[in-house]
């Protein structure tokens, strides 16, 4: 898949479950960063039909044919928001995305997730040549009390990031109050 329509399914998928959680929990809060990874994992799961593992241990890339020798520095803490991918009889026939999500508009903080995805993306390719086509994404969803805010950290975010995709809205309709963005960020062009 593209990285277009990467992009459109996770947007989709990331903003409905903002928006949901901001009906189902009568709140303008943001939601957990977990709800947002189960949401987006169901939703994928139940459009692409992708096989889908939210905070997946770095360290299970071995079995991707990955030398664990080479993922010695990253198993110990990194988790891997969400991995999509396509197997059959327990196999892995294809990896579709490997995505961090963050809460937040922090650059450093974005910064570390960016560079450990293409580490992993690079590991891969050296095992499975194919690997070149994996989405490799980091998707922030700040909230605040209003749109003018998260506005305002959109356009700061995007002196130091181009992103492949960014957008403001309110979380409850008809409300003045709570507001969410989502910016993503395709770690192979940042």
């Amino acid at each position: 898949m593209s990285v277009e329509g990467h992009v459109e399914i996770i947007r989709d998928a990331t903003k409905k479950a903002i928006l949901e959680y901001a009906q189902m929990a009568s709140t303008s809060e943001e939601p957990p960063e977990s709800f947002i990874q189960h949401y987006c994992a169901l939703e994928l799961y139940r459009k692409q039909a992708w096989n889908v593992r939210i905070e997946f241990p770095a360290r299970h890339a071995s079995n991707w044919n990955i030398d664990k020798s080479k993922l010695i520095h990253l198993t110990k803490l990194f988790r891997i928001d969400l991995v999509c991918f396509r197997q059959a009889g327990g196999l892995l026939e294809h990896l579709e995305m490997l995505v961090e999500f963050k809460r937040w508009a922090d650059t450093k903080d974005v910064a570390l997730d960016l560079n450990r995805l293409r580490e992993i993306r690079g590991l891969l390719m050296e095992a499975r040549p194919e690997a070149r086509e994996i989405g490799i994404y980091s998707i922030c969803v700040p909230h605040y009390a209003t749109l003018a805010e998260v506005e305002r950290t959109i356009t700061n975010f995007k002196n130091h990031y181009r992103p492949e995709h960014s957008e403001s809205f309110m979380t409850k309709e008809g409300s003045d109050r709570g507001a969410a963005g989502i910016i993503i960020l395709d770690a192979s062009n940042c």
